[in-house]
């Protein structure tokens, strides 16, 4: 599937699983802060107060813990179910973050953000061409940007090469686990983030 009518099928995906998506982790709270302790803390640390582009922010999930940790969030998802998830989220919290229908590949960005978070459940299943959409988001990340690659769908050092070409010249990666059916004993997530 590509072009719209496969964009169309990932957001009526997405749309039909938003009232349950973040029930497909058994610790979905690990989850959330693994994303946000590499925001805060992998390559430049960050604190809180810093400006946030979270991209694919599904229901919110990690929107809801990067406001939480005082970051100020722009959270981005193709399904508009899956932003009024997140809408509800934070508001059950007295959270709140700018929160908009957006694909990635055609995101209008409009002034600079301290960090891109594009963890998508793997960013190069959803962004067809890779390098023009990493080149954009490189622009607008002040201090740095983080992707997600499975290495089943692209080689961690084509990969790299891919977001150094967009401009970035320290670039690191590591493996993350992200497991889904069991929860962690406390303590062991930091062993896999």
């Amino acid at each position: 599937m590509n072009g719209s009518a496969g964009k169309d099928a990932i957001r009526r995906k997405y749309d039909g699983i938003a009232a349950c998506y973040s029930s497909r982790y058994a610790d979905a709270d690990a989850i959330a802060r693994r994303q946000v302790a590499l925001v805060h803390r992998w390559g430049h640390r960050m604190e809180p107060g810093s400006t946030v582009l979270e991209i694919g922010c599904a229901d919110g999930l990690v929107t809801e813990a990067l406001v939480a940790a005082g970051f100020v969030v722009t959270a981005v998802d193709l399904s508009p179910a899956m932003i009024d998830a997140a809408g509800r989220r934070l508001s059950r919290r007295g959270l709140s973050a700018e929160l908009r229908v957006a694909d990635v590949e055609d995101l209008a960005i409009d002034h600079p953000f301290d960090v891109v978070l594009a963890v998508m459940w793997n960013f190069y299943a959803y962004v067809k061409d890779v390098e023009p959409v990493l080149s954009r988001l490189a622009g607008c990340a002040r201090v740095k940007l983080l992707i997600d690659a499975s290495p089943r769908l692209v080689a961690p050092p084509k990969a790299t090469a891919a977001v150094r070409r967009a401009g970035f010249a320290d670039v690191r990666w590591r493996p993350m686990l992200v497991p889904q059916r069991f929860r962690l004993p406390r303590g062991a997530g930091r062993l896999l983030a």
